[in-house]
Parts: structure tokens; C-alpha cells; sequence
């Protein structure tokens, strides 16, 4: 009766006993479906077949045209079968969870595209010529690892793969290249059709091409996706450059070995992408900067070289974690290049310093969207040429849209001058920045017309930001406001010194404004009015504040915002279109009621770290938000959400609580929830149970039920305590859909009342996540008719549990597999120290298939962990990226390898691809890994490692490491405070020289600390030097040299940046050899404590000098070094440190005479000579009481003039300095030159001049006096009336000083000032016994004073008899607290804020 059947679907069924043998009458059958179908197959020749289902039934089906199958392996294959005939076919071979990498995706089955996906482990391909066939027809590939495949793709099809549109190629040891080409072979067109090209962990490929390949190959190749092949040197090769026409994008990421995208001969001059339009590049090797890398400098090029690359239709650039990327733009470009630019995306590009460079003015005209995150070294993101030329009418257009710049803590500008007349941005819609520290403002001058049109604007943690728009000096003031015409969206937050948002501007005007955002703003006051300094006007932030607040719809304010708010006259306005209030930070209660009456129709409240500590509804505030549907408390200090005290809490149609731990019941059991319909409760860990089952049968409204990370909750429904023993309470969720438990550890059940059934008619999802508690879902079945499936992520259809018919046996299986961990990124151990007696201790392979997904894994304080990783639980942690292991006590080894599960690990392809390894505090540990890794786990992945407090350790890599052809490309390598550690790799006890000569080290980062028996690095190995960014060498005695003579070549230019080398009291030299070694890019050098230290590098002895001056000379040579900042050093007992970028400031430590450091052959001189420009003097823990004595030195003239050009002075931890002398007439003019002067640290010092004399301080701006704990006055009134160009006095934890200036021996004229003409900071801290800035009778006038801090000063009583001041200052009692406004003297101020009146 079905041979008229012309399609059969058996797909995603589960069939125990199947009579197949009637597929083979179905012979008018022309579509089979079996896919992804629990059937067992009979293997070709089986010859008790029983229910199973062989292939051979297919052979009668003549008319088949459409086949989609999944079969476990190959020898289920039968080779006479017609399917290279089919008109479309989808055919797995294999374990489709190890094939599913990368991008491919098996086509819908309906879809037409003839497809195979294939993995033979044991099958050898070459056997299988039915499989071979379908080569020829083919137009989807996925390949896995496939048996008998030596070298190349190609050998598997000699025809080219003429149909092919789509390769995809995932976890494979074999494959070296896709095409090789052998000069006996014809030349054949290869892949002539291939659309797309995906490489997937391919372990071994060296190049995608071997050899000139025939011209019409590769031609309609649209897309190259490379990820994770960690040997691929090149992507492009030379041959085929000419073929790549019709290529749109290309992206690499995760490539460990990569040094160039293009591969290109020295002569070649010009290469073109026409159609390339995105090019992504993320996560490559430490050493690749550029597109191409054909000749050897000096210099880092940029990310496109210098060759002529030409991209005429590229759009989008993605770039992610570049750690060598300097610079992106050709200096010269091709006029067709860039012109279609339409998006940039840098990330984490650490060397990168500016974003679009002056020689690329204007390229960038089409650009919308510009992202740049967590550059670390970014000054500027456009950088425009100071043109004369400037076109009034507007300049060049650019269609720039979108602006995000992202964590870059160095970013300056944005533009570096003001684009007027060169640039125009009127296109600009969205700008976010966000924590960029260094930025003042976003926006020049100029640009304010430009920004008009902005719809969104959001500026966050940009500490120093003054104003978003800049107001240029000597601009007027303009009354009329800044118009924001189209501005939805505005987001101010964390900006500690913003006050304006366009200074010299009456207001903003934004008449379009819904969403406002404000916390953190402590000197923007927007809710009100603010005072103008300048004309002592009242204005407005924003021009109308009640029509901007009448238009509001989402408000989220900080509580210091609220507060202010509530203390301000903004009672009128009243918001009616608001219908979402947040309110966040911390604080005291916040009076509920005054917010809410202004806001009828709120429908979502929301408040974070600013909610009551008692309970929300005391306040008798919501019962006038008659229209509240939704509350939301994060990290809330609430004990009771008051549902039975309030009506409006209990229409609520949406609660979501995170984070709410004091919280310890959701609602009383009498309480009823009929409109809720989503309950989410994440991170309250008070919480043991969710409701009642009296609540939860009020909830018919519920769609939707979430309890995620909630550690003591054991069950979501409690029983009643009254209900009676034998009588049944059924529980119906009529409109649940969607029920998601996730990381619940104390989990046992939904509900284990034995008398409670629960009924889910509508319940679709259900998603258990890291419940390892949980065994059963209820005591009794629970109904859920439409349920088939447990998911373990949302929405993810192949993350799902076999379905056990019911909930409870589901739940129970789950339970038994262990089956949560599976979808598991994070684990730490010490969680689960069952898990450890289960599966670390005790070998189950049914469990072992549970860590696929597991990226992270941390073991602290397991007290019987021996093996972190042995060696049954290898091949379970294929996508392991970072272990941390810490004080484990009894660990002896990391990881455990033998050669019996080296070999099953090749065969389950679980090679690990470990990137982060910390280990700490292990006393018993000896190996990291006991053999070698080779084929178990890729070291040339590894780019961090660090080993502390391992004091058994006395190697890191075994031997046989050390004989590899293995390239450690390392971006950190710490190893400190390893007491047994001689060695970083072990040469082994009978190798040979020659065994040890392949292994490279490239490491950008390298620390060795405390490891008192280190020898050396390794031996023999080679050191790749010119990758080695920084080193930092400590206590490490048995170290005579850093870098051998074979390590340290005669001709070698490093790139070293900063090297540190201190206390290694056996260390002779740096270099062993190197005459002409270069080290162009260091920027510090710090060589302490190292008293046999001679050389820095071992080369042509000068004459007779002795080992100091010896390395003296070859200091000087690196003193001429243009990148050079930083150079600390030790003669003698002395250390001196020069500083460029802190103003070219000499220190000197531990000193011990003064006068000797001065004299014409001192060290003084000596530095003095080798550093011209030293503007800066620093002296810190020296020994003697007196820096400039009275008496005249010999050789005053001398110092006067090594003194002359000196602008800064500071002084720290001189214990016993008692006069710093700057009173003495021969040492004139020094003082009056100082322009910052620090006292830091000085108990024994007094005073800073003498009484009776006086100093003068004309050029003096920065003063800062700390920690001087005899010290009772800074200076006398004379003495103070220099002080014309001081800005700043700082004077903080001087716990005797008494007054600042003192009135000693001045006359009683009090119409004499003391006048501070610049002063604008006077910050005064932790000052016990200070009662007085001055006692004196004059007057102090301060004419430029805008903030006073006043802080913990708690016996001032006053702050002079007469003072003045020009405008309105800001005093503060508290560092981040708010200040309060002075106007009139400083007298009233400070009585007012310390509640004291003193007569003086």
C-alpha cells in the first residue's frame, strides 16, 4: 500500500525496532529524509541484520532524487549505490558534533544544495569509492579528520572539485595545504566555482597553497574564513594574488603562527582587491603587524605596508587584539584605495597611537560607523592638518554617523585641532564615549553647529571631561542656547569635573529629549538653576527644564541627583509622558513620594543601591502610581517588598530582583499575584524558596518564571505547613510558557511536597542549567503536554537533553549524567568537591563527555587534588583556554600524560588550546606536565603563564620539549618565588647539543623573581630576543648573565621597551656578547642592587677603567637613545633615576653627604653633563639633616649654576632633614626659579624658611607639603606675599602644624594684604591641631580662588581675621562630597561647616 509513497520524513526520530526492509518496495519513493534519527545501521556484509537498516534497500529505489542521511562512520557506506546521480543530497558521515565547528551549517533539508559532511577516524577515504564519488557533484564540504589524506585536499578529488561552492574544513591533524602542485601532474583547474572557504582548527596546515596554481582556479572565491590553525604561516600566497577577483571578505582570527595575509616576492609593486569589502583580522600571532611582511626592518611598518595595496571597495574593518599593530594607513595611498570605507572597528590594539593619521586627511569622507575599544595608547582619533587654508563655506563633507570610543585611557582628543573650514561633521547622530581619562572635552569649538543634528549622546567615566563642547579662550559668551534640534537620548555619568556642557553658552535646547541619564555628576547641576560666575546671572543647564522634563519618557538618575532634586523648587515639574524611573547609588532612604506625585502615568521603577533599608512601601509613595506595572530592586538592601501592605504592588505585572541578599521571602502565603506575568529573582542569596503553593496558585497570569544564580534556594514552590497530609493540592500554570533554573547548587526540586501536582498545559521552555542538586522535578508527575525537550540554553535548539518521555525521569537522567556540566564555560572545583571523588579520583567514562564547552577551569584549596588534569580526563577539555590552580597542598603535577591516552587523544581529535595558566602556592608540585604535550595539548597557543610559590618545581617544560620544532610564542612569562627552579626547560639528563637546537622562545613579557638557584633561561635554546618587549629580572643570585654569548649575536637589533634587572648579586652582565647590539626602542632601564655588574654588554673594553666607569660609558651610549624616559642606576651606596617624562626630573636615594654630592667631581656633575635638560631635582631617603648649608661652599658659583635652570624640587622620606636651606644668600636665584616645590615625608623638619627671614617663591604655581609631622608653620607673611604665580597649596597629614603662614615680625598696618593673584586650589587635609589659615592682622585677598577643601580639620575655627574673595567658591568638607557655595569670606564658611566661632 505505499509504493505510491514519493516522500518519506523519518528525521529526529527515535526507532528501536524498525522494518526497514520495506524501504525497498517503496520503489516509486523520490525523497528520503533520515537525519539526525536514533537508528541502527547494518554494517556492510553484516550478516544477522535483524531490525537494523542497511543501505543495500536503497539500490531498488530508481527514481530517488533527493536523499538527506546521517550515519555514524563510513563502513555503513556501500559503493554501488547511485547517489553521485541524486539531484540533492545531505549526507553526514560521522559524529556531526565534532564536524560542527566553525561556520558550516548543514542546509535545511528541503533546501536544494547537494551537501556532505564527513569524518573517517579509521576508514581509509582511497576504500571508500562511493564516498569518492560524490566528490564530483558536491557543493556544500565539510571535512573533518579524514583517514588517508597525507597532505593536501586536492588528492582526494584529481578533477578540482569542479562543483564546489562552499568548503568547510574543522579539527584535522592531517592537512597541510589545500593544493599542492607536483611538476609531473597536469596542471587541472582546482575549486574553479568555490564560493567560500572556512578552515577550522586545522592543527597542521602550513599554507593554502603549495606552488603555482592553474589560472581559473579560485576565481569565484568570495569569502576566506580562517580560525584557529595554528601553523598557517600566510593566508594569500604569491600565485594566488592574480585569481582573487571576485573576493568580498576575508577573515582570520586565532591564528598562533601567522606572520602575513599576503605573500608576495620583493619586487612586486601593486596588488588589488576590486571587490574585497570586509576584512576582519582578530588574534594573531604576537609578531604579525602587517599585511605582508617581505622585507626585514627596523621598524614596525604599518598594518598595509608600504606596497601599493589597492582596496576600491572596501567597507568594513574589524581589528582585535593586535598587539604589534603601530599603525594601519600607508603613508602613500593608492588614490582608489579606502574610498568606500563605510566602517572601522579597532579593539584592543595596544601599540596603536592615532586612529586616522594627517596623511590620511580626508580618506575617510565616506566613513559612518567608527568603534575604538581598549586602545591603551590612543591619543587621537583624527588628526588634522593646521591648514591656513580653510574653507569658510563648511570644507570637505563626510558622512560620519556613529562615534564609539571605548576604555582608551590615554585619548586626548578626539580631533586635534578644530576641523572648521577643512572637515564638516553635520551627519553625526550618535557619539558614546566613555572612560576615556585623559579627554577634556569631545567636541571642538567650532563643531557645535556640526553636532546640531545629534540624536544621541552619552559621555561615561571621563574623569577630567570639563564640557562635551569646547569653549576656545577669549570667546565671548553667547546668550543664545546650544540647540540639540534632534537629541533623543542623553547620558551623562561619572564625570567628577564636568560643570557645563558648553561653556560660555546660556543652555542647551533640546526639544526633542526622551531618555535622560544622570548619576555621578557632582559638579553639572542640571535639575536647576546655577549661578554664572562671570556675570553673576542664574541659568539653566538646560534653557526650558520644564518643557524638557514634561517631554521625558525614561529617566535614570544617581541618588546625590534625587537628593538634589528633592532639595531644588522643580515641584512643577510635573511628567506626564514619563512612563520608566531608575534611580541608582547608594545613599539613605529616598523620599518616594515627592518623585512619584509628579509622574501619574510611571509604569517601570527601578532602583539600584538606592532602595530603603527596610521595606519600599513604609514611605506611603506608590499608591499615586496608579499605572506601575513593573518593579525592578537591584542590589537592594530590602528585607520585605511589602506586597500584603500594598494594593499597587500587588497589580504588578512584572518583579525582577537581582542581588537582593537580605531578602528571605518573596511574599507571605496569604499573598495573591493574579497580574503578574514575569518573575525573574537572580543572585538573591537569602532566598531558600521562591512562594508558597497558596501564591503560586494565584499566579494564572504567569508567562514567564526565572531563578538564576540564587546559592541557598533548594526549592522554587514550598508547601503549606497547614495543608493536610492526605489531601492533594493541584497547582495549575495555565499560561506558563518559559521556566528557566540556572546555577541553583542547592537545588533539589521544583517542589517536594508529596502532596502538590502541578499541571503546565502551556509550558514550552524549560531550561536546567548547573543544578547539580537537583534529581527530580516533583514528588508527584507533573503535567507539561507540550513540552519535548530540556534545554540548557535559551534558545539554542541543539543544546537539549534527551527527552525521557516525563519530567521527572528527564530530570533524573540528567542528574545521573551529569549532563549540566556540559554547556559549563566556568568551573571552579572547589564547588564541587563530590565532583572530585566522582569523575578526578575515579575513572567513568560515561561522565567524561560533560566539559566540551568548559573554557575556564579553577581548582583552589582542593585539598586532594594529586593531578589537576589526569590523564582519563585529557580528551574531555578540547576548548580549555585558561587554568588557575592555587593552594592545593597536595599537588604534584598539572597535568598527567601517558602515551596510551597521547594516542587516544589523537584519535578523539580533543587537543587542548590552552592560552592562561596561573599556578600558585602548590608546595608539593613538581611538573607542569610530566611528559611531553606534544599532540595533547598546544603550546603554541600558550600565551600566558604564571608560577608562583612552587618551591619543588625545578623545571617548567620537560625535555623533550626542547627538541621540538616548536615555536613558544608567549605574550607573558612570570616565574617568581620558585625556591628549587633552575631551569625554564629541562635539558634533560643525556641529551645531546644538537637535540635542542629547533625550540624558539618569543616572549613579549618575561619576569623572573626570588628563584635564588636559576641558572639560566635554557642553555642551548634559542631565544627569540627581537619579540621581548619587557624584562624584569629579581633576586635570581646564581644568574651571571642574562643572554649567553649564543643567545646574544653579534649583530642584534631588539625592540626591548623596559628592562629591569635588581638585587642579582652574582650578575656580571647583561649581554655575554655584542658588539653591535642595538636597542632602539628602550624606553626604561633600571639596574639596581647589582654590585658585580660591569657590562651591559660584553664588546671592546675601554682602556684601564675600572668595572663602574666601564659601564658608565656604555650608559652613556644609552642615554642617546631617542626613546629612552626612564634610566635608574646605582653608584656606590647611591642610586640616581632619571625621569624624562616627569620633566626631565633627576632622583637621587640614599644619599648620605650632601655637600660630596654637590662638589665639581661629584656625581651631581657627572649627571648633570649626561643629562643637559634636567629641569627637575629629587631627593628621597638621604641620611643627612642639612641640604644647603649656611656657610658658603668652595665651589658655590659652580653650583649656583648646575642649580640655575632647575624649576622643581621635591623632597620625600628624609627622616632626618632638619633645614632644606633655601633662606641662604649664595644660593640665589635657585628659589626664585622653583615653580613646584614638594616636602614629603619630613618628620624632623619645622618649617619650610626660618623665622626672621624670608624667601621669595616668585615663579613658585605648585606647592605640596605631606606627612611633616614637627612642622608648625609653612612660612612667615613676607615670605607668603611672593607667592604671586602659586595655583595650587596642598598641605595634607601635618599633625603639629598650627597656621599656614605666620605673623612673625610683620607691622601692624591692617590695611596691608597678602594678596595669592593665581591661587585656585587650596586643599587642606587631615591637619589635628590647625585652628588658623593666618593669625595675622593683614588682609589675604584671593582673586582666582574656586575651591577650597576643608577635610578633617576639625579644629579650625576660623580662617583669618580680614579675607576677600572675587567670586563665588565651592568648599569642600568631604573628598567626593558636595560642595557647598561661598561668596562672601572664607570666615563664615568655615564656622559654618565646623560649628565654631573663635576670636582672634
Amino acid at each position: 500500500m505505499f509504493r505510491p509513497l514519493q516522500l518519506l520524513d523519518i528525521s529526529n526520530c527515535y526507532i528501536e525496532r524498525m522494518g526497514l526492509p520495506f524501504i525497498s518496495k517503496l520503489t516509486s519513493l523520490e525523497e528520503l529524509y533520515i537525519r539526525k534519527s536514533s537508528i541502527n545501521f547494518a554494517l556492510v556484509g553484516e550478516k544477522n541484520q535483524g531490525q537494523k537498516l542497511s543501505l543495500s534497500e536503497l539500490k531498488h529505489l530508481h527514481q530517488l532524487k533527493v536523499v538527506d542521511l546521517s550515519i555514524p562512520c563510513g563502513a555503513f557506506f556501500l559503493d554501488n549505490l547511485f547517489f553521485d546521480n541524486l539531484s540533492d543530497y545531505k549526507i553526514v558521515i560521522g559524529d556531526i558534533n565534532v564536524l560542527s565547528g566553525g561556520d558550516f551549517r548543514m542546509p535545511n533539508k528541503y533546501e536544494l544544495v547537494r551537501s556532505l559532511a564527513l569524518q573517517l577516524k579509521t576508514d581509509n577515504i582511497h576504500s571508500l569509492k562511493g564516498i569518492k564519488l560524490l566528490f564530483k557533484t558536491v557543493q556544500n564540504l565539510l571535512l573533518g579528520e579524514i583517514n588517508g589524506v597525507k597532505n593536501d585536499i586536492y588528492e582526494l578529488n584529481l578533477d578540482g572539485f569542479s562543483d564546489l561552492k562552499h568548503l568547510s574544513i574543522t579539527n584535522n591533524f592531517s592537512i597541510k595545504y589545500l593544493f599542492k602542485s607536483m611538476d609531473s601532474a597536469p596542471l587541472v583547474d582546482v575549486f574553479p566555482n568555490l564560493e567560500s572557504l572556512c578552515l577550522y582548527k586545522l592543527w597542521n596546515i602550513k599554507k593554502i597553497c603549495l606552488g603555482p596554481v592553474p589560472d581559473a582556479s579560485f576565481n569565484k572565491l568570495k569569502t576566506i574564513n580562517i580560525k584557529m590553525c595554528a601553523h598557517l604561516k600566510n593566508v594569500i600566497s604569491f600565485y594566488m594574488v592574480k585569481l582573487l577577483s571576485s573576493l568580498e571578505t576575508i577573515n582570520v582570527s586565532d591564528c598562533d603562527s601567522i606572520e602575513e595575509i599576503v605573500g608576495i616576492p620583493e619586487k612586486y609593486d601593486k596588488i588589488e582587491f576590486p571587490k574585497l569589502h570586509s576584512l576582519t583580522l582578530q588574534s594573531l600571532s604576537p609578531s604579525f603587524a602587517s599585511f605582508y611582511s617581505r622585507v626585514e626592518r627596523d621598524m614596525t611598518p604599518p598594518l598595509f605596508g608600504e606596497l601599493a595595496f589597492v582596496f576600491p571597495k572596501l567597507e568594513e574593518i574589524h581589528l582585535n587584539e593586535m598587539s604589534m599593530l603601530i599603525d594601519i594607513w600607508q603613508v602613500e595611498m593608492s588614490v582608489d584605495s579606502f574610498g568606500s570605507l563605510v566602517s572601522v572597528h579597532i579593539e584592543k590594539c595596544e601599540k596603536l597611537d592615532k586612529i586616522f593619521p594627517i596623511h590620511i586627511e580626508g580618506w575617510y569622507r565616506s566613513l559612518k560607523n567608527l568603534k575604538v575599544v581598549d586602545c591603551w595608547l590612543v591619543e587621537v582619533i583624527f588628526e588634522i592638518k593646521d591648514s591656513r587654508q580653510r574653507d569658510e563655506t563648511g570644507g570637505i563633507d563626510t558622512n560620519l554617523q556613529n562615534v564609539i570610543l571605548n576604555q582608551l585611557p590615554t585619548l586626548k582628543q578626539v580631533w586635534n585641532i578644530d576641523p572648521k573650514g577643512i572637515l564638516n561633521f553635520k551627519k553625526l547622530q550618535i557619539i558614546d564615549v566613555s572612560y576615556c581619562n585623559k579627554l577634556k572635552n569631545v567636541f571642538p569649538t567650532y563643531m557645535a553647529k556640526d553636532i546640531q543634528k545629534i540624536e544621541s549622546m552619552s559621555v561615561i567615566g571621563c574623569n577630567r571631561m570639563m564640557e562635551i563642547v569646547a569653549c576656545e579662550d577669549g570667546l565671548e559668551a553667547s546668550n543664545e542656547p546650544l540647540v540639540f534640534s534632534e537629541l533623543t537620548n542623553m547620558k551623562l555619568c561619572y564625570l567628577e569635573n564636568m560643570k557645563r556642557i558648553c561653556e560660555g553658552r546660556h543652555a542647551i535646547k533640546c526639544p526633542k529629549l526622551k531618555k535622560l541619564t544622570m548619576m555621578h555628576c557632582k559638579k553639572l547641576e542640571i535639575l536647576h538653576t546655577i549661578r554664572r560666575e562671570s556675570t553673576n546671572e542664574e541659568i539653566s543647564v538646560f534653557s526650558i527644564p520644564e518643557k524638557v522634563f514634561s517631554n521625558l519618557e525614561y529617566m535614570k538618575i544617581g541618588f546625590k541627583e534625587a537628593s538634589n532634586w528633592l532639595r531644588s523648587d522643580t515641584d512643577n515639574y510635573i511628567m506626564y509622558r514619563l512612563k520608566k524611573l531608575i534611580i541608582h547609588g547608594y545613599g539613605q532612604q529616598i523620599d518616594l513620594y515627592r518623585f512619584l506625585h509628579r509622574m501619574p502615568n510611571l509604569g517601570k521603577l527601578s532602583l539600584s543601591r538606592s532602595a530603603p533599608s527596610a521595606n519600599i512601601t513604609e514611605q506611603q509613595g506608590l499608591e499615586t502610581v496608579l499605572q506601575l506595572k513593573e518593579l525592578v530592586f537591584s542590589f537592594s538592601f530590602i528585607h520585605d517588598i511589602g506586597f500584603e501592605r500594598n494594593p499597587v504592588l500587588r497589580r504588578l505585572e512584572h518583579l525582577s530582583l537581582k542581588s537582593c541578599d537580605n531578602l528571605t521571602i518573596l511574599a507571605p502565603s496569604s499573598v495573591s499575584l493574579t497580574y503578574l506575568t514575569y518573575l525573574a529573582v537572580m543572585g538573591c542569596d537569602g532566598l531558600e524558596n521562591l512562594m508558597a503553593s497558596s501564591t503560586a496558585k494565584s499566579l494564572v497570569q504567569l508567562k514567564t518564571m526565572k531563578a538564576i544564580n540564587c546559592q541557598k534556594i533548594k526549592e522554587i514552590v514550598i508547601g503549606e505547613r497547614d495543608e493536610e497530609d492526605n489531601k492533594v493540592t493541584e497547582i495549575l500554570f495555565s499560561k506558563l510558557i518559559t521556566i528557566e533554573l540556572v546555577n541553583l547548587k542547592e537545588l533539589r526540586s521544583f517542589c517536594s511536597h508529596k502532596n502538590c501536582i502541578f499541571k503546565f498545559p502551556s509550558l514550552e521552555i524549560l531550561i536546567v542549567r548547573e543544578c547539580f542538586m537537583m534529581e527530580t522535578f516533583s514528588k508527584n508527575l507533573a503535567s507539561a503536554p507540550k513540552l519535548e525537550n530540556i534545554f540548557a540554553v535559551e534558545g539554542d535548539g541543539e543544546a537539549k537533553w534527551q527527552w525521557e518521555h516525563d519530567l521527572n525521569a528527564t530530570i533524573q537522567k540528567v542528574f545521573n549524567d551529569k549532563a549540566s556540566f556540559r554547556y559549563l564555560e566556568y568551573l571552579d572545583l572547589s564547588d564541587y568537591p563530590r565532583l572530585i571523588e566522582q569523575l578526578w579520583l575515579r575513572p567513568c567514562a560515561m561522565l567524561q563527555n560533560n566539559f566540551g564547552n568548559l573554557k575556564r577551569l579553577t581548582a583552589l584549596r582542593c585539598k586532594r587534588l594529586r593531578q589537576v588534569i589526569p590523564s582519563h580526563l585529557l580528551a574531555c577539555f578540547e576548548n580549555l583556554e585558561e587554568l588557575v590552580v592555587g593552594i592545593c597542598s597536595e599537588t604534584e603535577v598539572i597535568f598527567n600524560i601517558t602515551d596510551e591516552m597521547r594516542e587516544q587523544q589523537r584519535k578523539t581529535l580533543g587537543i587542548i588550546r590552552l592560552k592562561r595558566l596561573i599556578l600558585w602556592n602548590l608546595p608539593k608540585l613538581e611538573h607542569v606536565w610530566d611528559k611531553d604535550p606534544e599532540g595533547i595539548i598546544d603550546l603554541q597557543v600558550l600565551r600566558v603563564m604564571r608560577v608562583e610559590q612552587c618551591n619543588r618545581l625545578r623545571n617548567l617544560f620537560p625535555a623533550m620539549v626542547a627538541k621540538k620544532d616548536l615555536n613558544l610564542r608567549l605574550e607573558e612569562l612570570e616565574v617568581t618565588e620558585c625556591s628549587e627552579l633552575v631551569e625554564i626547560f629541562s635539558k634533560g639528563a643525556e641529551e645531546k647539543e644538537e637535540a635542542t637546537k629547533k625550540l624558539v622562545l618569543s616572549c613579549l613579557r618575561l619576569t623572573l623573581r626570588e628563584l635564588p638557584r636559576l641558572k639560566y633561561l635554557y642553555p642551548e635554546g634559542i631565544i627569540d630576543l627581537q619579540v621581548l618587549r619587557f624584562m624584569s629580572v629579581e633576586r635570581c643570585d646564581c644568574l651571571r648573565s642574562l643572554f649567553p654569548a649564543m643567545v646574544a649575536k653579534k649583530d642584534l637589533t631588539l625592540r626591548l621597551e623596559e628592562l629591569e634587572v635588581t638585587s642579582c648579586s652574582q650578575l656580571v652582565e647583561i649581554f655575554s656578547k655584542g658588539e653591535n647590539i642595538v636597542l632602539s626602542c628602550l624606553r626604561s632601564l633600571e639596574l639596581r642592587g647589582l654590585r658585580r655588574l660591569k657590562y651591559l654588554y660584553r664588546g671592546v673594553e675601554r682602556g684601564e677603567c675600572d668595572g663602574e666607569e666601564q659601564l658608565l660609558i656604555q650608559i652613556q651610549e644609552v642615554i642617546e637613545i631617542p626613546s629612552l624616559n626612564k634610566l635608574s642606576l646605582d653608584i656606590g651606596d647611591m642610586q640616581v633615576t632619571w625621569d624624562r617624562k616627569s620633566a626631565e626630573q633627576l632622583l637621587f636615594e640614599s644619599v648620605t653627604d650632601f655637600e660630596e654630592l654637590l662638589d665639581s667631581s661629584g656625581p651631581l656633575c657627572r649627571f648633570r653633563h649626561m643629562f643637559p635638560n634636567i629641569q627637575n631635582f629629587a631627593f628621597s631617603w638621604c641620611q643627612f639633616e642639612e641640604m644647603f648649608s649656611t656657610e658658603r661652599p668652595i665651589n658655590a658659583d659652580y653650583t649656583t649654576e648646575i642649580l640655575l635652570n632647575i624649576k622643581g624640587l621635591e623632597i620625600s622620606d628624609m627622616r632626618h632633614l632638619k633645614s632644606i636651606g633655601l633662606e641662604q644668600s649664595w644660593l640665589q636665584p635657585f628659589p626664585q626659579n622653583l615653580q613646584t616645590l614638594q616636602v614629603i615625608q619630613c618628620r624632623e623638619l619645622t618649617k619650610l624658611v626660618p623665622s626672621g627671614c624670608t624667601v621669595y617663591f616668585s615663579n613658585l604655581t605648585n606647592l605640596e607639603v605631606s606627612n611633616c609631622r614637627n612642622l608648625v608653620y609653612l612660612f612667615t607673611s613676607s615670605t607668603a606675599n611672593s607667592l604671586g604665580r602659586l595655583k595650587r597649596l596642598e598641605i595634607t597629614k601635618c599633625i603639629s602644624l598650627k597656621e599656614i603662614v605666620s605673623a612673625e615680625n610683620e607691622s601692624d598696618d591692617e590695611d596691608t594684604k597678602i594678596i595669592f593673584e593665581q591661587l585656585q586650589v587650596l586643599y587642606l587635609k587631615q591637619l589635628d591641631e590647625l585652628r588658623c589659615f593666618y593669625f595675622g592682622n593683614w588682609i589675604l585677598h584671593f582673586p582666582c580662588l574656586e575651591e577650597v577643601y576643608l577635610i578633617d580639620c576639625n579644629r579650625m575655627g576660623s580662617f583669618s581675621r580680614h579675607n576677600r574673595i572675587n567670586n563665588s567658591i565651592e568648599c569642600y568638607i568631604k573628598e567626593d562630597g558636595t560642595p557647598q557655595q561661598c561668596s562672601s569670606d572664607l570666615n563664615s564658611t568655615v564656622q559654618k561647616i565646623f560649628g565654631e566661632k573663635v576670636r582672634i
